[in-house]
């Protein structure tokens, strides 16, 4: 779930796990996928089409990679924006399913 930032507007998110892209995430839109087994995954965004605005940092948006372990049936995930002196980052963080809930009921 990508919830609405007014820093990254003209932002859209590139979602990948191992390398393979899953979706491409805009305002309060959400994805989901399927690994195929337990394990630990990297998860990563790519800003496809950007503007650079004082406000995210002088590139615009960096890419965001991170490794994360699967061994539940279900997980869930934000991606909030993180400003920065050269790029600013679209950061994964983890959410327990009841803080997803609540995002998914915020953008009906």
């Amino acid at each position: 779930m990508r919830p609405a930032d007014p820093l990254t507007i003209g932002q859209d998110v590139e979602l990948y796990v191992d390398d393979d892209e899953i979706g491409e995430l805009t305002y309060n839109t959400k994805t989901q996928t399927t690994v195929k087994k337990p394990g630990t995954y990297e998860l990563a965004t790519k800003v496809g089409w950007s503007f650079s605005a004082p406000v995210t940092g002088l590139g615009g948006a960096c890419k965001y990679e991170g490794d994360f372990k699967f061994t539940e049936k279900n997980y869930y995930f934000k991606i909030v924006f993180e400003p920065g002196l050269l790029c600013g980052e679209h950061e994964i963080i983890g959410i327990l399913e009841y803080e997803y809930l609540d995002l998914v009921a915020d953008t009906d």
